[in-house]
C-alpha cells in the first residue's frame, strides 16, 4: 500500500489518499499516481509505502520520499475587440474579450475591460469578471454591452487585462475604436416670414 499525505504524516499530515498495488518481484518498480487531488495547502508531498502481509523487511527506513510542492505558473492571455470600428452617438457597442488559458493546468482568472481615450484616461470600467477553473489550452468568450451615450467623438481604446488568483498581471490587450458625429447637419436654421 502507498499511501500520499501532504506535510509529514509522523507530524499530523494530511492523507491524501492511498494505491494498492500487486507484488513487485525484487529489483522492479511500478509507477503509481492518485488522481483527482485537492492539496489543503503548501506543505511538502510525502509517499509512504508500507507491506500488507507481515513480512519482515531488512530496512526500514527507505519506504518513504519527500518532495516539495511546486505550484505550476499559471499562464494566459486576452485578446479585446469591438463589433464595429465605429460608432455614432448614443450607439450600442459591444467590446469583446477572448481568455485563453495557455498553461497546461487548470487555472483561475479575472478578466476586466475599460474603455479608454487616447492619453490612456479611462472613460468608462466595467465589473471584473471570474473565468472559474479554465482547463489547459481552452479559450473563453466575454462580452460587455455598451451604449456610447455621450461620450465624445474621437478615438478610443477598448483595454482588457487578464489577472491570476494571486493579482498578477498575466496579460492585457487593446483594440481601437472611434466615436464620431451623427452623418449629415447636426444643426439646421430656416428663416420665415
Amino acid at each position: 500500500v502507498t499511501s500520499f499525505y501532504q506535510g509529514d504524516p509522523l507530524a499530523g499530515g494530511v492523507l491524501l489518499g492511498t494505491v494498492t498495488l500487486a507484488a513487485i518481484a525484487p529489483g522492479d518498480y511500478q509507477d503509481i499516481r492518485l488522481d483527482n487531488v485537492v492539496l489543503p495547502g503548501t506543505a511538502d508531498l510525502y509517499a509512504v509505502v508500507d507491506s500488507t502481509n507481515q513480512v519482515s523487511e531488512c530496512d526500514e527506513t527507505n519506504n518513504s520520499a519527500q518532495i516539495p510542492l511546486v505550484v505550476a505558473a499559471v499562464h494566459g492571455t486576452i485578446g479585446v475587440s469591438t463589433d464595429a470600428p465605429a460608432y455614432g452617438p448614443n450607439a450600442p457597442a459591444i467590446l469583446n474579450a477572448t481568455v485563453t488559458n495557455t498553461g497546461a493546468l487548470p487555472a483561475s482568472f479575472t478578466a476586466q475591460l475599460l474603455v479608454e481615450d487616447t492619453t490612456g484616461a479611462v472613460v468608462v470600467s466595467f465589473p471584473a469578471r471570474a473565468v472559474d477553473p479554465l482547463a489547459g489550452g481552452v479559450a473563453v468568450n466575454l462580452t460587455e454591452p455598451w451604449n456610447t451615450v455621450t461620450t465624445l467623438t474621437g478615438a478610443y481604446n477598448v483595454y482588457g487585462r487578464l489577472i491570476d488568483a494571486q493579482g498578477r498581471l498575466l496579460s492585457e490587450s487593446r483594440a481601437a475604436f472611434t466615436i464620431g458625429a451623427v452623418a449629415g447637419p447636426a444643426v439646421s436654421l430656416r428663416v420665415t416670414t
